[in-house]
């Protein structure tokens, strides 16, 4: 027999926004609740739509996620009290800030936060050739731009290596230029991209043991959280430039080949650079990537981890992800 009329009637629309949210996005109920909660906390703040980036986007993320927490359990536990978890949030927020803080001031790029919301959930099309899903209609009065936001969310944690490269690659290009001149191909410095990659090892390292760091850092006063800034010893710098090295001779080997062949098609960033040579020392996403399989397969995993820890910061790493152990 089919569905009466007050069988459909019945259905729970949180439910069902649920169900068809994780038909498209790789994430169970539990996280997709979390992230729709730290969407509405997010827009809420701002009082306006994501239209426009934001420099302090990493911050906003890590302070909403830990209050969408709050919410949760209160209508998860129903629980008699819930001033007392209200102000265990508070407390972690504000412990959670601090971190954050320094984590954006004096280990990931300046405007870091900017260029990654940028590249990754607004969603620029001078910039990034993404598509964005097809919207699906919110019945608790979310924002619109949910689907970009899990979209985003997505393709820098948990759609794989080649996604999250290209979010990095995008962000490396936002920080030299906040616009592109058509039909020509996008690149980046070798060297940008592996300091992007070796700043972000550390942010995740910081958000991964972040209660361990707490109390290691009681025992070694104000000092302790500078030894994790980036460090600029000779023998450190002469690392970053071999991986920078061997990936610029990713890019000459793609240079000198008369088709790609380590995927079925060229992306139109190869179609571009076989026209034009990149200028030295700059890379495309293409050569990136091939470099990445070949050389750093857990390149892409330094982004994946930081924005794991950064969003689901009391949730184990996913098993069938990898993170990156710094």
């Amino acid at each position: 027999m089919g569905a009466t009329q007050s069988d459909v009637k019945r259905i729970d629309p949180r439910k069902e926004q649920l169900r068809r949210l994780g038909n498209k996005y790789p994430f169970g109920d539990p996280e997709l609740t979390k992230l729709i909660r730290t969407h509405r906390n997010l827009q809420f703040s701002r009082g306006s739509s994501d239209t426009t980036a934001n420099n302090d986007f990493i911050l906003e993320l890590a302070v909403h996620s830990l209050h969408s927490d709050c919410d949760t359990a209160h209508i998860a536990n129903n629980e008699a009290n819930p001033d007392v978890k209200l102000r265990d949030t508070k407390q972690d927020a504000r412990e959670r800030k601090k971190v954050i803080q320094f984590i954006e001031e004096r280990i990931l790029p300046t405007n870091f936060g900017y260029v990654l919301e940028t590249a990754a959930y607004v969603c620029n099309n001078q910039i990034t050739q993404r598509t964005i899903p097809e919207t699906i209609s919110d019945p608790f009065g979310e924002d619109k731009y949910l689907n970009k936001f899990l979209d985003g969310v997505s393709q820098s944690g948990r759609k794989g290596g080649r996604a999250a490269l290209e979010i990095m690659f995008d962000a490396c290009v936002l920080m030299k230029s906040e616009t592109m001149v058509n039909n020509q191909p996008r690149s980046v410095g070798s060297s940008d991209m592996i300091d992007l990659g070796y700043r972000l090892s550390i942010a995740s390292f910081l958000l991964s043991s972040e209660e361990k760091l707490r109390t290691e850092e009681n025992d070694a006063g104000s000092s302790f959280w500078e030894s994790f800034v980036p460090c600029t010893s000779k023998s450190s710098l002469s690392s970053l430039e071999s991986l920078s090295k061997s990936l610029q001779e990713a890019e000459e080997e793609m240079a000198n080949q008369q088709q790609p062949t380590f995927y079925a098609s060229a992306s139109s960033d190869t179609i571009a650079s076989k026209k034009q040579p990149l200028e030295k020392h700059q890379v495309s996403l293409d050569a990136v990537t091939l470099w990445a399989e070949r050389t750093a397969p857990l390149f892409s995993a330094t982004l994946s981890t930081f924005m794991h820890y950064l969003l689901f910061p009391d949730k184990p790493y996913p098993p069938s992800r990898t993170p990156f152990l710094f």
